[in-house]
């Protein structure tokens, strides 16, 4: 099972794998296929001059995963795949992810390298697969979830499998024996997605999980929302993984090194479900230091729970997007107002939390005059302590928005996968215009609304240093 993240102006971007990588490792080797998940970043920070196709021949791989989840991920997994189709031809290769089951009939019309794509869950049918790859009772026409080309037209198994309260309790989210070289990516700062107002990435040794699955609304530029996940995995709603599950995962991540926690996992408001989680882990000797994407606000009640089981100096993160009020209850799925977010971060911080906010620009319908507005919300933020990242907004496929650009008022320029794949690696983006704002437009005002939240972070560090 192969990684590939993307190399940008030499600096490797997507180095945190998908969650559920190691546990259909993890469910392959208990079925009886020997199975290894190699990260193609690690390899080549380790080995320099690392070879991928020489150590899928020397391992004697008979099939390979290459991961596709994240669409800057199109390019190098694909060149991966016509890489090993080149030098090792009797491998079998297989895409999944959430991109690759995106498109996933456009990957194998246009992309002749790859064999299968595995769409939605991947844990059951990558066990179903090997078994019929192998010759097995299992024929390819009742793999769940499988594409593949049958006399050279492209079949889609119906996405009869997923992942639900009830066969989760048996996976390894944190089946890190399966990794090669597990210390050195859990010693990694993976994500150093906190930019502007905070010294430091995502800190290391830390183990990116979400104990369930889903997600109750859309928001417009997210692909991962409740009509995404119906279309890419079949799910409908969202659950949590039994106790026991949860319980057993944390403690093996502890137990391989992980000491911070990052989940992006927040579909209820009343979050019991982690203050019971967090405070098992307590009762166990486990301390973790949280770094928690809050969905909606955080509240009082969640405040007084975390503080009592949590390393101080932990971060709750918090994605308002823009400040303007409208615009932000029109694209986001949780509202809330800009004094309630103030408020919400002037207690996290009294109560002895980090915070950080993410805004984005670009959103449709967003004007010159809405960007102001961001501007003033992000220096009320950093006044009130908080961290600020801006970046332009991305767009996700699956999203309302990549689905339905015409209702937003949005030209796209990317509308299929062939598109993301002909992308320069230094192309910035945004890759679509509103009717208010041009890509250059969109670029130049994400650059200055990052510059003045950098200048009033630095601002006030320098004020509190006198």
């Amino acid at each position: 099972m192969l990684h590939p993240p993307r190399l940008l102006r030499q600096q490797a971007e997507i180095m945190a794998m998908p969650m559920g990588l190691l546990s259909i490792a993890d469910l392959l080797a208990a079925s009886g296929v020997p199975t290894e998940v190699v990260h193609l970043g690690l390899e080549r920070d380790t080995s320099p001059g690392f070879d991928p196709a020489a150590d899928v021949l020397a391992t004697g791989a008979g099939i390979v995963f290459i991961t596709l989840h994240w669409h800057a991920q199109v390019r190098p997994a694909l060149l991966l795949a016509e890489t090993l189709r080149r030098r090792a031809p009797g491998v079998v290769i297989a895409v999944g992810g959430y991109t690759a089951s995106y498109f996933a009939r456009e990957l194998l019309e246009h992309f002749a390298a790859v064999d299968y794509v595995i769409r939605g869950d991947g844990e059951l049918p990558a066990v179903r697969l090997c078994a019929a790859v192998a010759g097995g009772p299992d024929d390819l026409g009742t793999v769940p979830n499988l594409a593949w080309r049958e006399r050279g037209e492209v079949r889609l198994n119906p996405l009869s499998w997923q992942v639900d309260e009830h066969n989760a309790a048996g996976l390894r989210h944190a089946a890190f024996e399966h990794l090669r070289h597990s210390a050195a990516y859990l010693e990694r700062h993976l994500y150093s997605d906190f930019s502007e107002g905070r010294a430091s990435p995502t800190p290391s040794h830390t183990f990116f999980y979400n104990p369930g699955r889903g997600c109750p609304v859309r928001c417009t530029c997210c692909g991962g929302g409740a009509g995404a996940q119906q279309t890419i995995s079949g799910r409908c709603g969202f659950f949590f993984y039994p106790d026991d599950k949860v319980r057993r995962d944390l403690a093996e991540a502890w137990a391989a090194g992980a000491r911070t926690w990052r989940v992006s996992f927040d579909p209820t408001a009343s979050r019991t479900a982690y203050t019971a989680i967090l405070s098992a882990e307590q009762a166990a000797g486990r301390c973790w230091h949280l770094v928690f994407d809050c969905w909606s606000l955080p509240t009082a009640e969640l405040l007084q729970g975390l503080t009592r089981t949590c390393e101080p100096g932990s971060m709750l993160v918090i994605s308002p997007e823009c400040g303007d009020e409208d615009l932000r209850r029109r694209h986001r799925g949780y509202h809330f107002t800009n004094a309630a977010l103030l408020e919400a971060v002037r207690g996290a911080g009294a109560a002895g939390f980090e915070t950080h906010a993410f805004f984005t620009v670009g959103l449709p319908g967003e004007t010159t005059g809405m960007i102001e507005r961001t501007t003033s919300l992000a220096k009320d933020l950093v006044d009130a302590g908080a961290g600020v990242s801006v970046c332009p907004m991305v767009l996700d496929p699956g999203s309302p928005l990549f689905e339905s650009p015409h209702e937003f008022g949005v030209t796209l320029r990317v509308r299929n996968l062939r598109d993301y794949f002909n992308l320069s690696p230094n192309d910035p983006g945004p890759f679509y215009r509103t009717e208010h704002l041009s890509e250059l437009d969109i670029r130049a005002a994400a650059k200055r609304l990052a510059w003045l939240s950098a200048h009033t972070a630095d601002a006030r560090r320098h004020g509190a240093d006198s």
